[in-house]
């Protein structure tokens, strides 16, 4: 008997005392029991019902016992079930339910065999046939006896039909050919005659009966699409299958039978033999106009492989060559006949043609059928046509050659292209030549063929005259024949470094530097060869040419640039030359001064550099942590610049902190107003020494910090307050500045990205978990911050990267970019780095709407769609932000319809699942993060929540001293569960006595909701957190999530590879998303 013991081992002591609850007050309808077997043949048996869950849902629970009553498995549609381990409160109460009706029936509530079953149809036939196999002579006489015989007959349409007789002395007709094998199959006895009944074991028959059953089955498998019988098997198929048209395949089956053998068909016997017939082919001279072609009519029929020829006693078996050169011949003029004997109708061949017949044709036809010429000379034919083609280099230009071609027959001469009343002509010979010519040459407006493009004429000259020297004669002029065509020249590429730039010098030991730069431009508009000042043609591949071009493009060297001795670069693109150097594959020799590995192996191994964490940072730096210190050292040595983009919660501010503790500089860090005093409590526990200045409060305090600034060591301030005080800012002198959440600059437009870059310092960071969020401008704007001009102007990045990039998926673009920026990024992901970080487990939870939230849902997105549909793109693009505003409805719909909708009262399934998960969440001894994007969407949550407990809820309107002191009440792990508006607490959070973390609306950008998730997820979390994003089913939600996941990757596109997708939503993407 089930026990109380049992049901709690599988349960949280939370869910068993409300589904204990739920039992008591009898919440649940529908309840049956039945019983079954498991996989591995195990008896169990099962409760299912409807148990009522928060407001008005009910859901579909059902448990699982063994035959000893422990509970076996279990499931539930409720949120709960998806989200947590164990039974959920509706799973208990039907298991207390199930022990309940155990005791009242003083048992087992179910028969042990009530469940047993017949057994199936199929494996009782099954049965009975294995029963019956091999055991044929047991029940009758006919031990390997019974015969199963062909009769052929032709069609009407000159096929071929077979029908069977089957017996052992006299035999009987076949009415069903289908019922023999349906008797085979099942092993089962079948009547023909009063004299022949018998068990069709497959030992009572002859071996070439078995091998005819087996063949008889194949063609109707493969003719009739056949694979079982027993439909077939039925009287009133008798005359349908009493004979079968064998079809090709069934004749080749049939004729590979017989090969070699005699035959009988309709009454006569034929002998099959593999030759080709004795046939003869006419060629008749008709008035010296032409000939005629003709051949004595044959019965021929057709195999799958071969074809078949009857004559006389005989049906050959035609060759290969016989079926593709002379049956074509033969249907042409009605000889070949299948059916029907026909009047054989001989073809015409004219006099200009018999060149090209007597060329081409007879000698095939020859090797095949004998050929009787009557008063033809075939043979004066053969010499009497010429084709001339004749080249010349015209003077006026540089690439262009003209071609005229003529053809002499019968001693007069044509023009190849406008006369064609030769009367000899060979239309195969011309064809190919006029081929070869047309894959050069065109004809122009002035009726000139010529090439003139350089890939035509190196094309003609390395393979095309050869080609037409096959067919015809060809003069070429001098001009022509002096063309050189010279292998690319070895190229010299020396890079030094000195006074902080990069000199490079480029040489060719066959051209000077303007040449190199003509070619380099050749090479990039995609041709193939160049012609030097000499008038040698050089042949521009990618094995010499490839890291050249490569090197200029993302130098962005213009022809100027490339004809100078020398090229001046800034030392930041040390990295991206040297790189680039590594990854040439050509034989470029290339020549780097000491200083210049210097700089490029320090910047590569920069975790063995000499740079310590000085003594006065009170914190012990992990190892990655070090590592991102000293890769900061080793660029400001060099006066570079670079972004900091380790996964939130890693400590990027205590690794700047060092960084600043160990230079000695005056730093200004700028950061979201939220994060002033976390940068301020950070510097005086991490770094004491430091005199730090936060920027804050009235417009006269602030006045008097700025008074005091030029003291301090560090000053922090916020974005806002920068952009309002930029003059202020401009008249204090910092060595380094250093934005956090760099995002917020990521629209190099805006006044807040355009106020930090006004700022000088020599040292500029970046800090940000995302340095790309939608797009490629969100990069070239930070490294604009970082180091100006490193990515050229953003008309230049978007031109020359971004737009190939994101519209053409272009690879190399890519690759260079991000040889480019990865040395100036240092990104670690938490799972590479912390090992001892306990894991994030997400979980995407799917809710169904109520009847009347959904009636809503679908009634606002058809009429949205109907709009979208009939309005124009123009139309679109005019009205979109009212359109996107219509979205953001449909997804406050999906949060809880009278966010949107007055006097709404239908309820909202997502919002009673999302506090049941709270409710399931606390009972469990969880602690929890809400977010939403929607601040009102919280306050109903809210508003609902805060009679069964405590709560904290951060806005937009909170403080900083507000956040302050809610972080530090929550982190005590006083209040369970801390609501937060997605904006206002997305960042510069520290929340780790959190272990759950809920998202009650998907949003568009994913790395928003990576950050809010983060607050819990990081340095210092000792447990592992279980992640929720709650999902309307079946709504415009669903494709967001997808959206998320293809947005996802824009970070790794650059920063680990990828392909980049721009996401700007269309009028088309619009509907997609709207699509049911």
């Amino acid at each position: 008997m089930l026990t109380i013991s049992t049901i709690k081992e599988n349960c949280f002591a939370s869910s068993y005392s409300k589904g204990r609850e739920l039992f008591l007050e009898k919440k649940y309808k529908d309840v049956e029991i039945s019983g079954g077997q498991d996989e591995d043949g195990e008896p169990f048996q099962m409760i299912q019902g409807q148990v009522k869950g928060h407001s008005s849902h009910w859901y579909t629970t059902e448990v699982y016992m063994d035959e000893d009553d422990d509970i076996k498995d279990y499931y539930c549609t409720c949120p709960a079930y998806a989200a947590y381990y164990g039974m959920c409160k509706h799973c208990v109460a039907l298991a207390l339910e199930y022990r309940d009706m155990e005791r009242e029936n003083k048992g087992s509530v179910y028969p042990v065999n009530s469940w047993e079953k017949d057994t199936s149809a199929v494996l009782n036939t099954l049965m009975d046939r294995f029963s019956h196999q091999g055991k044929g002579y047991i029940f009758d006489q006919y031990h390997e006896q019974i015969r199963f015989e062909p009769e052929f007959s032709w069609t009407y349409s000159g096929s071929l039909s077979v029908e069977f007789k089957i017996g052992y002395k006299k035999m009987y007709v076949v009415k069903n050919i289908a019922s023999v094998l349906y008797a085979l199959d099942t092993v089962s006895n079948f009547a023909y005659g009063k004299n022949l009944s018998f068990i069709h074991d497959r030992t009572v028959f002859t071996q070439e009966a078995l091998e005819w059953l087996d063949i008889v089955r194949d063609i109707l498998r493969v003719n009739h699409h056949m694979d079982t019988f027993e439909n077939y098997a039925q009287p009133y198929y008798n005359n349908t299958l009493r004979s079968i048209d064998l079809g090709s395949y069934g004749i080749q089956r049939c004729m590979d039978v017989f090969l070699g053998k005699e035959m009988e068909i309709s009454g006569k016997v034929y002998r099959v033999i593999d030759k080709d017939p004795p046939l003869e082919l006419y060629i008749r001279n008709d008035q010296d106009m032409g000939a005629t072609v003709s051949m004595e009519p044959v019965k021929g029929f057709l195999g799958s492989r071969w074809a078949y020829v009857v004559l006389g006693d005989y049906i050959y078996q035609c060759s290969e060559g016989f079926r593709e050169n002379v049956k074509p011949l033969m249907e042409g003029m009605m000889a070949f006949q299948t059916g029907r004997t026909y009047q054989v109708r001989p073809l015409y061949l004219s006099r200009k043609d018999y060149r090209a017949f007597a060329k081409h044709m007879l000698p095939a036809l020859e090797d095949y059928v004998h050929v009787a010429v009557e008063n033809i000379d075939f043979e004066s034919c053969l010499s009497q046509i010429q084709m001339r083609v004749f080249l010349t280099m015209a003077d006026d230009a540089l690439w262009r050659i003209e071609l005229k071609a003529q053809v002499e027959t019968q001693g007069k001469i044509y023009d190849f292209f406008g006369d064609k009343g030769m009367d000899v002509r060979d239309p195969g010979e011309e064809f190919e030549l006029e081929q070869i010519i047309r894959r050069y040459f065109v004809c122009g407006p002035d009726k000139v063929w010529h090439c003139q493009d350089e890939t035509s004429v190196l094309g003609l000259i390395q393979e095309g005259i050869s080609r037409m020297q096959q067919l015809a004669q060809v003069y070429v002029d001098d001009k022509i024949r002096g063309i050189t065509l010279r292998s690319s020249p070895k190229i010299t590429v020396g890079v030094r470094l000195k006074s902080g730039l990069l000199e490079l010098d480029i040489h060719s030991d066959l051209m000077a530097p303007d040449e190199i730069a003509q070619v380099l431009s050749a090479y990039k508009k995609k041709k193939k060869y160049f012609r030097l000042k000499n008038g040698d043609i050089l042949q521009l591949d990618e094995e010499h040419f490839g890291f050249l071009s490569e090197l200029s493009e993302g130098l962005m060297l213009d022809k100027k640039a490339l004809s100078q001795e020398q090229i001046s670069v800034p030392a930041f693109r040390a990295s991206f030359i040297n790189e680039t150097i590594r990854n040439n594959p050509g034989d470029t020799a290339v020549h780097r001064d000491s200083h210049f590995r210097k700089m490029v192996r320090e910047m590569r191994e920069y975790s063995d550099s000499d740079f310590d964490v000085p003594d006065n940072v009170c914190a012990n730096l992990r190892k990655y942590q070090e590592d991102g210190f000293r890769w900061l050292c080793t660029l400001s040595a060099y006066g570079l610049g670079g972004v900091l983009a380790d996964d939130m919660g890693l400590g990027k501010t205590l690794q700047m902190l060092a960084f600043i503790a160990y230079k000695k500089v005056k730093t200004l860090i700028v950061c979201p107003a939220s994060l002033v005093y976390n940068w301020e409590s950070e510097a005086g526990r991490f770094t004491p020494d430091l005199r730090v200045m936060a920027v804050s409060g009235t417009a006269s305090v602030r006045e008097k910090i700025f008074s005091q600034a030029r003291d301090a060591d560090l000053v922090i301030t916020s974005y806002d307050l920068l952009k309002r005080e930029v003059e202020e800012y401009e008249k204090l002198t910092f060595d380094c500045i250093v934005v956090d959440e760099a995002q917020y600059i990521k629209n190099p437009g805006t006044l807040a990205a355009r106020s930090v870059k006004a700022i000088p310092a020599p040292f500029r960071f970046a800090l940000t978990g995302t340095p790309i969020e939608n797009r490629l401008s969100d990069l070239w704007s930070i490294f604009d911050f970082i180091m100006p001009g490193y990515l050229y102007s953003y008309q230049k990045f978007r031109k020359e990267m971004e737009h190939p990039i994101v519209s053409g998926g272009d690879e190399k673009v890519m690759g260079r970019l991000k040889a480019m920026v990865s040395p100036f990024i240092l990104r670690r992901r938490k799972q590479d780095v912390l090992k001892d970080l306990p894991d994030k487990l997400e979980k995407t939870v799917y809710i169904k709407m109520t009847e009347a939230q959904e009636q809503v849902y679908r009634a606002m997105a058809s009429r949205l769609a109907m709009e979208l549909s009939a309005s124009s793109d123009q139309d679109f693009n005019s009205d979109q932000i009212r359109f996107l505003a219509e979205l953001t409805r449909l997804r406050q719909i999906c949060c809880a319809p009278d966010l949107c909708l007055d006097g709404y009262t239908g309820g909202s399934g997502k919002m009673d699942a999302c506090l049941e998960l709270i409710d399931n969440a606390i009972a469990g001894g969880h602690r929890l993060l809400v977010f939403s994007q929607f601040t009102q969407m919280l306050e109903k949550l809210i508003d609902v929540y805060k009679d069964r407990g405590e709560y904290l809820y951060l806005s937009g309107k909170s403080t900083k001293e507000q956040r302050r002191h809610m972080v530090d009440q929550f982190q005590r792990g006083d209040i369970p569960v801390f609501f937060i508006s997605l904006k206002a607490g997305g960042t510069g959070l520290n929340l780790t006595g959190a272990d759950v973390v809920i998202h009650y609306d998907p949003w568009w950008n994913v790395a928003a909701q990576d950050q809010a998730t983060d607050r819990t997820h990081r340095i210092g979390q000792k447990n592992v957190v279980t992640v929720m994003k709650l999902v309307a089913k079946g709504t415009i939600e669903e494709k967001i999530i997808r959206l998320q996941e293809e947005k996802a990757k824009l970070a790794k596109d650059i920063i680990e590879g990828g392909q980049v997708q721009e996401h700007r939503v269309s009028r088309e993407e619009l509907l997609e998303l709207l699509k049911e």
